[in-house]
């Protein structure tokens, strides 16, 4: 009993972090259901254009917000009250998910571009290449938000350790980012309940357990 109480008791926390992580992003799940449904390229290309400018100022505190509460629930600091340690770590969070969301859309940009262009106008066996910079790229994305939240430091400091972190365990890495794209392939394509319930809180909780256990080897 004081197991299934224990796991009930996680479902439940990962339900509400998932819903609030939503709340706070309708404005981007709005226009990413519109990317969805766009056919022409042109609009696929300005509405993607949309999400990508109001990604810092929206996804990305949300997540950090998410990333702490799943933090604490982790470390079993987290108290009853949920949706109070979300909007405190949201607040107090805010303005360096945000920079630092900019400089990640940026990069996240800049990578992209090249992709077409290197895939399109000069050898189509460069997307082999890419593959492993779109990987190592999501997990330095997945690290930061778990570095923000995990340390109190500058925003240098946050992208630089999330760097560190990322290349300092390179099959770690990789089997990081499996876990996360294999939790969104099944969402999207077996278990679509998972969407809207747990897949932001899901990708949080395992990408919190993989930042931590580098940062305990990098302690020892």
């Amino acid at each position: 009993m004081g197991m299934l109480y224990h796991l009930s008791d996680w479902i439940f926390r990962m339900l509400i972090i998932n819903l609030l992580w939503f709340i706070f992003n309708i404005p981007v799940v709005f226009f990413l259901i519109h990317l969805l449904l766009i056919k022409n390229t042109n609009g696929f290309i300005a509405i993607g254009l949309i999400v990508l400018a109001i990604m810092p100022f929206l996804f990305f505190p949300a997540t950090t917000g998410m990333f702490s509460v799943v933090r604490n629930c982790v470390l079993e600091k987290q108290s009853s009250k949920i949706v109070r340690a979300y909007w405190k770590a949201y607040k107090e969070n805010y303005i360096r998910s945000m920079i630092g969301g900019i400089v990640i859309v940026i990069i996240w940009l800049i990578v992209i571009v090249d992709y077409y262009v290197f895939t399109t106008y000069i050898s189509a066996s460069f997307k082999y290449l890419y593959l492993f910079i779109f990987i190592y790229l999501l997990v330095f994305s997945l690290h930061f938000f778990s570095v923000v939240v995990h340390f109190e430091a500058t925003l240098f400091n946050d992208l630089k350790n999330a760097l560190f972190i990322t290349f300092g365990s390179p099959i770690l890495s990789i089997i990081l980012a499996i876990l996360n794209i294999v939790i969104v392939y099944v969402s999207f394509n077996y278990m679509t309940f998972i969407i809207p319930l747990f897949i932001g809180s899901l990708v949080a909780l395992v990408s919190f357990f993989g930042f931590y256990r580098v940062y305990l080897t990098i302690q020892k």
